[in-house]
């Protein structure tokens, strides 16, 4: 293979980044979200690493998804951190890490910017649920087999 054949990793990263999350949010849609129908309203589907992946609105709540694909065969994954301005970090689930999120001006866009603080006023008032959906996967490229799809709430 010649450079000019090699493949562009960061391209092909974030179409695999983008298919494992279109796979979280179907794993949800499907067998996760008649669990919590009082939110009915998608406000808002992220589309990077470091934005929330779903947000649902339901009166004056919010539903906070995050999606994450598991193999096996690849080993433990890391829980995502964020650093804080304090220079402590902060794990996913936790309060703090959800509230440097909405501070992370990488998604922030002048049209998100009242739906964040809508969010951040909702987490101080405990009108938040935030949860992960972990989709369990086994197999080869191509030949991929769902194990199972696993929700967990976090308490903030």
């Amino acid at each position: 293979m010649t450079n000019d054949e090699a493949p562009n990793l960061a391209d092909a990263e974030a179409v695999l980044f983008e298919a494992d999350r279109e796979l979280g949010r179907q794993a949800f849609e499907v067998a996760i979200a008649p669990r919590f129908p009082e939110y009915t309203e998608l406000v808002y589907t992220g589309v990077t690493r470091d934005e929330p992946h779903l947000i649902y609105r339901g009166g004056d709540s919010f539903l906070i998804v995050e999606t994450a694909i598991s193999d096996p065969d690849e080993g433990q994954d890391n829980v995502p951190k964020r650093e804080l301005p304090d220079g402590r970090s902060a794990e996913r689930g936790t309060r703090e890490y959800l509230l440097a999120g909405f501070q992370d001006a990488g998604w922030m866009t002048s049209e998100v910017g009242s739906l964040v603080a809508e969010l951040v006023s909702a987490v101080s008032e405990n009108r938040v649920r935030y949860v992960l959906v972990t989709v369990k996967i086994a197999g080869s490229v191509g030949e991929r087999e769902l194990k199972s799809i696993k929700l967990a709430e976090f308490q903030l």
